[in-house]
């Protein structure tokens, strides 16, 4: 029931708008000075607001785009992220994805997100798909979770909440 040009999360197949999560992760790459053209990109999770938005705009980019999920084997998805130069996990599952799983030097960027059970009346930890430590050193570059594509697909929220305000879309 929402008009395609007030769509700001770009959900709507006729949308205007780029999906914010998707934005945010080319951008850590564009800013980050990865060549994303001709890249190996591993997108995990085919989920409507990460995961295929995600793999729609690296394949615009020119990125060679792998879309694997939960129901990929897993010696399948191993051999996956050995072969992939860019890993994007929308997958949810804390510490996913740890520094044995990918190849040297490959860019692996979390956006899932999971929170973590407590005790004791605690506040719930947030915890990421990437294993931070095991990946330093591998990785060439890692986002943070939380702190990392959060923020920014907020910011490129924003940015798409302004678009539609001022009557056009992203340019």
């Amino acid at each position: 029931l929402i008009s395609p040009n007030k769509d700001i999360d770009g959900l709507i197949p006729n949308s205007p708008f780029t999906p914010p999560v998707a934005l945010a992760v080319l951008h850590v790459l564009q800013s980050s000075h990865i060549n994303v053209e001709g890249a190996n990109a591993l997108v995990i999770g085919r989920g409507q607001t990460a995961g295929r938005p995600i793999a729609r705009l690296l394949e615009k980019s020119e990125a060679t785009v792998t879309v694997s999920h939960s129901q990929t084997p897993a010696d399948e998805l191993t051999g996956l992220l050995l072969a992939a130069d860019i890993v994007v996990s929308c997958v949810g599952r804390p510490n996913f994805i740890n520094g044995e799983m990918i190849k040297s030097g490959a860019v692996v960027i979390g956006v899932g997100l999971s929170r973590l059970p407590t005790t004791n009346y605690q506040l719930p930890t947030l915890c990421g798909d990437l294993d931070g430590p095991s990946l330093l050193g591998k990785a060439s570059l890692i986002t943070p979770t939380p702190g990392g594509i959060g923020p920014l697909t907020v910011a490129f929220l924003l940015k798409n909440l302004m678009s539609a305000c001022r009557g056009r879309s992203q340019g």
